[in-house]
């Protein structure tokens, strides 16, 4: 089994289906621990997109808040390698107004990981 590489980046898009509309985010300041917030609907699909790099990353499946979906491959070369996915929000509980609810995001991957591998995290 190959090694995991020690740094992998990681970009995220999504689009609401079925017209690959846009997702939007407020800015909430610093009332709720985050800045900004991702504005999703219950009840909806979106189509993922995931970019990592480098391309030898092999990308199995994506858990958006307990909901488990495939990730299937597009594209690969050297640098880097997309992954499509589709995250359905249907019976995922609906936010109260002026509340926030953390969302935990993961991505399995094949392979070994070398020692120990810490996730980076970037939030713009």
């Amino acid at each position: 089994m190959d090694a995991v590489p020690a740094l992998i980046h990681i970009s995220i898009s999504l689009k609401i289906q079925p017209n690959d509309g846009a997702v939007f985010f407020k800015v909430d300041g610093s009332r709720f621990g985050q800045t900004r917030t991702i504005k999703l609907l219950t009840g909806s699909k979106y189509k993922m997109e995931v970019v990592m790099k480098p391309g030898s990353v092999e990308a199995t499946n994506m858990n958006i808040g307990g909901v488990v979906f495939p990730l299937e491959q597009q594209s690969r070369d050297d640098d880097s390698v997309v992954y499509h996915g589709q995250y359905v929000t249907e019976g995922v509980p609906h936010t109260k107004s002026g509340d926030r609810q953390p969302v935990q995001v993961s991505i399995e991957v094949r392979g070994q990981c070398p020692r120990v591998c810490v996730p980076e995290r970037t939030v713009s």
